[in-house]
């Protein structure tokens, strides 16, 4: 299963992000099970420029989400280079990609793509919204390859601690109020769940017919199972859908006990003691 590390801001979150990954693929590698485990670590970047603009300078002005992100990208490949990444590619494991998040461009005197000019590094991912996608295929040339000297992103961060701006502090600030956000959502959608929902509804089961070519199949099937857990006060929404199942074909059956596999597992993880 695909791993997305997100919510990563400095580049001290994103070496325990690797530090975490690195160490996985290790004891898989020991335990004798596959090391391929897809992952990407999404650091944040417009958002310090956001957090700062007020006390940024016009020489500072949206420099500080870019020479953020150059320090990261010299720790990942440093990471990559280090000898615990190359023996766990030795055994086929994959790196973990590093990928910029956050790229819009929210400065209103800024181009729609100055952030994906400057974010162009070799094994890297940007995302970006439409509007930046769109800007980014208008270009008549593509963007440079960004500098690996970290020479001046130091001298910035060194200016922005002249003001105040101290970057461990306000990555950890920037973090807490991303996961707020996260929590706050998610609570949300699971209010709006369980208003629809009865104390007693907490999961149902369904199988349907695949269509294909205008009709619907009489031998391909969909299985589904979908529940809360635990069954007061729920943490989870575990959606699990079987397509094509072999044998039996009903999502009581079929998905059911892979939720109360993902249940089992994720439960403890969250605190959350047996019923």
């Amino acid at each position: 299963m695909p791993i997305n590390v997100t919510l990563l801001f400095s580049a001290q979150h994103y070496l325990a992000a690797a530090e975490a990954y690195l160490r996985g693929i290790e004891r898989r590698i020991a335990a004798g099970l596959n090391p391929v485990v897809e992952s990407v670590a999404s650091v944040f970047i417009s958002r310090w420029d956001v957090a700062v603009q007020e006390r940024a300078s016009e020489e500072l002005r949206g420099t500080l989400g870019v020479s953020v992100a150059a320090l990261v990208y010299a720790r990942y490949r440093e990471v990559l280079a280090d000898r615990r990444s190359q023996r766990a590619f030795n055994f086929g494991a994959l790196p973990q990609r590093l990928l910029w998040a956050s790229t819009g461009t929210k400065d209103p005197k800024a181009t729609p793509t100055y952030y994906v000019d400057a974010l162009v590094m070799p094994f890297s991912i940007n995302t970006m919204p439409d509007v930046t996608l769109k800007a980014l295929a208008d270009k008549e040339s593509a963007p440079q390859l960004m500098s690996t000297d970290t020479t001046a992103a130091e001298r910035i961060l060194t200016d922005f601690a002249v003001t105040g701006v101290h970057v461990e502090t306000l990555g950890r600030e920037l973090q807490d109020a991303g996961a707020n956000s996260f929590q706050k959502s998610w609570d949300e959608l699971m209010a709006v769940l369980m208003a629809a929902i009865t104390a007693a509804d907490i999961a149902t089961a369904g199988t349907a017919q695949v269509a294909e070519n205008g009709t619907y199949s009489e031998t391909k099937f969909v299985a589904s199972f979908i529940g809360f857990a635990p069954a007061t006060d729920p943490r989870l929404l575990v959606a699990v859908i079987v397509d094509q199942p072999q044998g039996d074909i009903y999502g009581g059956s079929v998905a059911a006990p892979a939720f109360g596999k993902i249940a089992q597992y994720a439960l403890p993880y969250l605190g959350v003691p047996p019923e």
